[in-house]
């Protein structure tokens, strides 16, 4: 595993580690509950062992924490990296001109024009 060196960092970056993990596993469960999810990535400029630790970590602590019926949603590993954000960055002209337009969806132009209004 990748760690830096001496005892007392080890013991400080597994604190945060696991701080990490207990959050990541509260917000994993509450989207799902609310969303269905088939899948969660956990990515960015932490090294592949330090990605691997906590993707196993959050696995554990959603074990532990999530409902008895809860369907878990893969969590996998991003290959992003920390240029992640910027290629998230890069797509939203695109789904923003490509996206659907759900006002489209409503039954009435009624309705339509007064959300567009908001």
């Amino acid at each position: 595993m990748d760690h830096s060196a001496g005892g007392r960092s080890d013991a400080r970056w597994e604190a945060w580690l696991a701080h990490c993990a207990d959050a990541l596993a509260f917000t994993i469960i509450s989207a799902n509950s609310l969303l269905d999810l088939d899948a969660v990535v956990i990515g960015g400029a932490l090294s592949q062992d330090r990605l691997c630790h906590l993707n196993r970590l959050i696995l554990e602590n959603m074990q532990r924490s999530a409902p008895r019926d809860f369907f878990s949603p893969e969590l996998r590993i991003g290959k992003n990296g920390d240029q992640a954000p910027a290629t998230g960055a890069a797509l939203l002209p695109l789904f923003s001109t490509y996206a659907p337009n759900l006002i489209s969806l409503l039954k009435t132009d009624q309705n339509a024009e007064e959300i567009e209004r908001r």
